[in-house]
């Protein structure tokens, strides 16, 4: 069996490709190549303020941390993309440029995308998709970080980098606004919350990204509203949640 494989940008923003290592459905030891068109696209979308950008890079810092276990052969592969093929992205430039390296590496192509597994077959290459299904075993929404500002009198919690969390308690109409502790959020603190954060609701079948665009983020997790927002649309990373204290 070949045991070299190529991923392409869908299955690492969906998180299957740690999936894919953890039960063992790339063999022992595999060879995973990540082209630097990847990298390129997800450091791209980072510098956009997209968390789909940031929740890409700790799927490649998981990566590097299975290779530093010996649990893989991590490749990084090929040139990186110009300006001009990562504007012409959304017309399948760059999902070119991945068969490419996969076919460079005599490597199976690994991806959630359809369009681009058929397209793969079609030029010959060996295609692993990966159908849609839950990355991994999903978490209970009382491990994340984030619950741990709240208590049962706290309708939300608003995190902002380098600052002290905050939290509205009470009821509506009747709620004040208190500092829950001295000690500022630090940046690794809140980047944490939200990989969490998003690594939950992309896993969770009741939980969903309604809004993503530039330096904002708005998803529903179970019965928290959250919103994550970045530069530009604020001037620092910042974390929102709120709970409805009343279920009608």
């Amino acid at each position: 069996m070949n045991d070299k494989f190529c991923c392409d940008t869908s299955v690492i923003f969906s998180g299957q490709i740690i999936r894919l290592i953890e039960d063992g459905d790339l063999g022992i030891k595999p060879n995973i190549i990540i082209p630097n068109i990847v990298v390129a696209e997800i450091e791209y979308r980072s510098n956009i303020q997209k968390e789909i950008g940031f929740y890409g890079i700790n799927i490649l810092k998981e990566l590097r941390e299975f290779h530093e276990k010996g649990e893989i052969n991590l490749i990084i592969s090929g040139d990186r993309p110009t300006r001009d093929q990562i504007k012409l992205s959304p017309g399948g430039e760059l999902d070119a440029l991945i068969r490419e390296e996969a076919i460079k590496n005599d490597a199976i192509l690994i991806t959630t995308d359809r369009i681009q597994g058929d397209v793969g077959i079609f030029e010959g290459l060996e295609v692993f998709y990966v159908r849609d299904r839950s990355p991994r075993k999903p978490r209970e929404v009382l491990e994340l970080k984030l619950l741990y500002f709240f208590d049962d009198s706290t309708m939300s919690v608003h995190l902002k980098r380098n600052n002290p969390p905050y939290a509205k308690k009470g009821s509506p109409g009747n709620w004040r606004l208190e500092k829950i502790s001295n000690d500022v959020i630090s940046n690794q603190e809140i980047e944490d919350i939200a990989y969490e954060i998003v690594e939950f609701v992309r896993e969770d079948e009741h939980s969903f990204i309604e809004i993503e665009k530039t330096g904002a983020m708005v998803a529903q997790m179970r019965e928290f509203r959250i919103v994550i927002t970045r530069p530009p649309f604020s001037n620092d990373v910042e974390i929102t949640a709120v709970r409805p204290l009343v279920t009608l």
